[in-house]
Order: structure tokens, then sequence, then C-alpha cells
């Protein structure tokens, strides 16, 4: 993001803190670029983007969002090509309602998405997607929620009391492939995030990538503060590969052990683990509510 863009939000969300209730509807700017690729629309300016085709139809469209409101009662919208195809209640009586987030993801001349994703603060879920626009409506390309098994989530809904839980983004774009930010509630293992998952275009369609996501710091908070290393809650029994039936090393219960990497097969999550002694082995997230570790606070970065 441009210094001249961080000024101007700074001033925005400063002004909210002190119940200034300008906000900007005349004037446009022009998109941030986040990644390669990946340009971002902000929902506290009108913001504008007007080279992808997000029809269909050869031709560049006008993608825009339009702030409405005060700081106390904020809207904004999606428009393209002058139509308005979504809506968001960011603010009421001062009060956060939405925080909603939209890309554009380009690949080609000829493939490109809309990525929206949305915070409810009253019911604490989040939803994450790609789109295009057809006959004048939004239509789902990719429902980021349906690429692991939500009975692997805390709450089983894409839902976490916390903010941040159960979220994919696109992080950038190279050789027809979107590479993902993705950051998870398990049940058995904590809060996993990671940067290597990907989706490949191909003829006109999305698919999830069996590539591991490489895991480079794995963090588990406790009362101590952090640790990298995990203690094994049970006996866990390993598989040699994502995906793999094939039994691999068993764990023994007090064990100590790292992550390395994340893959997501079948809609199923697994780990690369290491113990100490160098030996490697993959586990398969559960669905039950017993841990797998004697900590589930985890924040895995890529």
């Amino acid at each position: 993001m441009d210094i001249t863009k961080k000024i101007r939000m700074l001033f925005t969300v400063g002004a909210a803190c002190l119940c200034v209730t300008a906000v900007t509807a005349s004037t446009a700017y022009a998109a941030t670029k986040d990644g390669n690729g990946v340009y971002s629309l902000s929902i506290y300016e009108n913001d504008s983007y007007t080279k992808a085709d997000v029809t269909g139809d050869g031709r560049p469209d006008k993608i825009e969002t339009v702030v409405t409101g005060t700081n106390e009662n904020r809207k904004a919208a999606l428009k393209v090509n002058g139509k308005q195809l979504k809506t968001w209640t960011i603010s009421k009586n001062n009060n956060s309602i939405i925080l909603p987030s939209v890309h554009v993801v380009v690949i080609s001349k000829k493939a490109a998405y809309l990525e929206i994703t949305t915070e409810d603060y009253r019911s604490y879920k989040t939803a994450c997607a790609l789109y295009q626009v057809k006959k004048g409506k939004l239509r789902t390309v990719f429902d980021y929620k349906k690429i692991v098994n939500n009975k692997l989530l805390l709450d089983n809904d894409f839902v976490n009391k916390g903010y941040g839980y159960d979220m994919v983004t696109a992080a950038k774009v190279s050789k027809n492939t979107i590479h993902l930010n993705v950051s998870l509630g398990t049940k058995s293992l904590g809060h996993i995030r990671t940067e290597g998952l990907k989706l490949k275009y191909s003829k006109g369609k999305l698919t999830l990538q069996k590539d591991a996501g490489k895991v480079a710091k794995v963090s588990i908070i406790d009362d101590r503060g952090n640790s990298k290393v995990f203690t094994a809650a049970k006996k866990i029994q390993t598989v040699k590969a994502a995906g793999s039936s094939k039994k691999g090393i068993v764990i023994p219960k007090k064990t100590k052990f790292t992550a390395k990497k994340l893959a997501i097969a079948g809609k199923n999550i697994y780990v690369q683990v290491q113990t100490t002694a160098g030996k490697t082995g993959w586990i398969s997230l559960s669905a039950s509510a017993k841990p797998l570790v004697t900590t589930r606070s985890i924040v895995m970065w890529g």
C-alpha cells in the first residue's frame, strides 16, 4: 500500500476514534497492489480497479467500492460497470457490524476474479470465496470454505469466538496459480496458519493442488509464553504421506515433536511432523474434540 493511501486510511480511522463524522464519498482512488496479481479495494474510502475482466466478455470492467454515511453509520457497496452488486453495513450507531474485504485477483487478461471475505462481529461467522459476474449478478466460482471438512474445525461452521480464524485469502498469482494464505481453527491441533497452498487455473476451472505448504515457524501459546515444540497428548499413529493409508511412525504419548508442512487431501488436513530423534510422518487431523497435543493454541506461519 502506498504511503499516501496509508495516511488517508490512518486519518479515517483516527477520525472515527475522535467521533468525527466525515467520510469521503466523492473522490475515487486506485486499488492497492497487495501482491502480484492481487489488488485490494478499500472499504474506508471510494476505490476502483479498471484492468480486469470479471464478467468474461473480453473487456476490462470498472470495479468500484463506494462508501457512504458517517463513521458512526457507514455503508459500503461493490459496483461493477456501474451496477451495484453487494452492500454491507459496516457500522451502525457507532457499533461495528460487518468487516468486508474486496480484492481483484488477476490471472490473465481472460481470467480474473472478485475475492470477497467478510467477518460478522455479531455472529462471529466468516465467509470467503472467489466470484465472477454473470448476467449482472455475482456467481460463486470457488468457495474457500469447502476446501476442508468443516467437522475438523472449531464449532463446525467456519466459526470461532475470535477473529482471524477460518479465513482464506489470495496472497499472489504466478504462472496460472493463486497462492493462498490459510488460517484455520482446528479441533485437534489448534490454530493453523500457512501460506503454501495453491489453486491452479486451467481451462476456466480452479483446482486445489496437493502440494504441501511449507511451515517456517510454529508457536504454541500458553501461560509460559511461546514454544516451537508440540507435546503429544496421546499415542499418535502417523501415515507416510498426506492422503496415504500406509502407516508411518508412531509418536508415543508425551513425545515432543515439531511441525514441518501442511497439506489438504480429500478435504482432510495433514501436518508433517518431526520428532526430536529426526523421524518424520504425517498426522491426519481429527474431528474429535480431544486434542492431539497438550496445548492447542497453536500458530503456524508459512
